[in-house]
Order: structure tokens, then sequence, then C-alpha cells
């Protein structure tokens, strides 16, 4: 399951992130970003993290976190520090002690145990210089020794961490629960497109090793109206209600459902190019309740004659962003082809 995965292009401010993200002297820049757009920017000593607007995935018994992202170091100020703690139900991405990703001064790059923070294994130098965005994967098994623990890391799709061993202090964790990614004693140039996620069920990513191809996240907006029954605060299509261009407009213009069970579906833009492999598609959805009762939506994803349902999200009074991804094709539960995304229909629905 896809626990979380951001591409940031629609954000247009540091401000913005708040809407999912909590921050501690967090930047942002709308052209920084590995493919020139929206990247997270960070100074020394600050730091994001994902809130819980997003749903994760199950570790079960010896289950794999995964977690992927690019980044570009800056300028040093001290010798190491963390870059990216994965969260989980047992030590939160707050926590001191989450398993985390960390760099050097030199390049090198290093992974610590769940629970403790002790390094087990530390890369070559060189690998991720100042300046230069580098494409990091990570995947772990959080369990003793004789529990088949491991940590693997590859930049570029090259494998440069590879321990067997004990990577777990403490109780085993079941689930996992969020990312922080923070600057202690360097500046980070870039932060972009994080996914984080498990082998928890029959639609996610689902590979092992490396990925054959190095990823990035295309962030594409509705073009047109497909089944619609929500209300409208514009005289004019539910389509543009949701298209701002970079981040929402808050309540200038917005969908609005009256009753549980109505829903909109929309038609979508095509991809800019044809990718190499297509690993997942996600449907994101800004929004709140205005009412003092409880209002639960829910995203959704047609493919031909097959809808796939996220997960039951429950609204604020305040915007959240809600996401839900799918790594397979949920007609075929194969991966996704490559030219899929031009004939998906996302959509939301007022579950309750």
């Amino acid at each position: 399951m896809i626990g979380h995965a951001d591409g940031f292009d629609r954000f247009g401010a540091a401000a913005d992130l708040d809407v999912m993200y909590t921050r501690g002297s967090t930047l942002f820049s709308t052209t920084a970003g590995i493919a020139g757009g929206g990247a997270v920017t960070l100074n020394t000593f600050s730091s994001v993290r994902v809130t819980s607007t997003a749903t994760w995935g199950a570790l079960s018994s010896g289950g794999v976190a995964r977690c992927v992202f690019w980044v570009k170091p800056g300028t040093w100020f001290g010798s190491t520090s963390r870059l990216f703690n994965i969260g989980t139900n047992v030590v939160d991405q707050n926590n001191a002690n989450a398993p985390y990703i960390g760099i050097g001064s030199d390049g090198s790059l290093h992974v610590t145990k769940h629970g403790e923070a002790v390094t087990v294994a530390t890369s070559a130098t060189g690998l991720a210089p100042v300046g230069e965005y580098r494409h990091i994967q990570y995947e772990a098994r959080y369990a003793e020794a004789a529990g088949g623990g491991y940590i693997k890391l590859w930049v570029d799709k090259v494998l440069v961490i590879d321990f067997t061993g004990d990577t777990l202090t403490g109780t085993q964790p079941t689930a996992l629960a969020g990312w922080k990614f923070q600057s202690d004693n360097n500046g980070i140039q870039g932060f972009d497109d994080p996914v984080l996620w498990d082998d928890s069920d029959t639609t996610g990513l689902e590979f092992t090793g490396a990925m054959s191809e190095l990823h990035q996240i295309e962030e594409l907006t509705t073009t047109a109206d497909d089944v619609i029954q929500f209300d409208s605060n514009l005289s004019s299509l539910n389509e543009d209600a949701i298209d701002d261009p970079v981040f929402h407009d808050g309540d200038t213009s917005y969908n609005q459902s009256t009753a549980a069970g109505q829903s909109d579906v929309f038609a979508l833009a095509d991809q800019a190019a044809v990718p190499i492999q297509t690993y997942a598609i996600g449907v994101v959805t800004t929004a709140k309740k205005s009412d003092v009762g409880g209002v639960i939506l829910r995203n959704r994803l047609e493919f031909g004659s097959s809808r796939a349902e996220g997960s039951l999200k429950t609204l604020t009074s305040t915007y959240g962003r809600y996401s839900d991804w799918w790594g397979k094709n949920p007609s075929s539960l194969q991966p996704w082809g490559v030219t899929d995304v031009n004939n998906v229909f996302p959509g939301y629905e007022h579950q309750a």
C-alpha cells in the first residue's frame, strides 16, 4: 500500500504546505524540483513532516517498509545530518529513535536501527554531493537478525548499502505512520517526489530491489466534468472549481455535497509525454466540512468498467489534502500500462 506520495508541484509557497504538513522553518521553491517544478528546501535545523491526513499501510510481522525520494544537498555546517525519518506505530517520524537515512559532509549515506539511533551501515563517500540531485531508494525489514532483519539503500539505482542483521531494538512495528525530512547540519537545496509504501495489499507497489527507472511524480489537472452530483458555487462546470492552477483558492470556488452518496467524476488531462514505466496513479483531493456533524469523504478512480475506492477520510472544518494511490490497474490487478493514465477518471464521493 502506498501510504503517501507528493510531487509538490501544486503548492505555491511554504505556507501552502500547512494543509498537509507540519513545518519547522521550512522553505519552498516553485522551480527547484527535479523536473523544474515545486520542491521543499531547508535551512539548517529545519524540517517538514507529513501529518495524519495520510492513510498508512500495515507492516505485518516481517513486513517491509520502502521509500524513495530525490534530494539535492546544500551547504554544510557540520559533519553529519539526519535526512529522512520513517515513522511507525511504535516510534513516530518525530521520535529521536525513528529509523532514518542520514547524510555526511563527505557525501556518504548511513542507515539506523528501528527503536534506537544506532548506525548499522554507511555507504562509500561522494554519493550525495552538494548541489546535485540524487535519487534515493530505501527498503527495510525491522527485525532481529534471526527474524530476517535487513536494510538496503540505492542511489540512482545503484545498491550502496546492503546490510543484513539486527535492525530492531524493542517492539517490532506493525504499521507505517509517516515521514519527516530534516536538516541538522546542512542546508537542502531540493527535496522532491517522496513516496512511502509497504507490501500489505494487492494493489500496491510490490516490486523488490531497485526501481527499474528513476521515478518522477507528474501532477495532472482535470479537464472536464464526467458524472457530476455535487453543487458548484460557480455558474459553470464543477471542473472549473477544482482546476486551480497552483494551490487551492479556499472558498472562492468549490463543489459542495448536500447528501451522502453524491459523487463527482472528471476527465483528466493527458500526460505531457509517454513514460518508460508507470509505477502508480493517485487521486488527491483538497476538502473540508462546513457543518457541525461528521463528514466522511472517499477518493475514487475509474478505469473502464472498474472502480477503485480509497480509504475513508474524516474531514475537519479546515482544508486538508487527502490522497490515495494505486500501484496496479484496478481492472486487471496488473501493473499499469504506460498510457493507462490517459484513460482514468478521478473523483470523490461524500461517503457519510
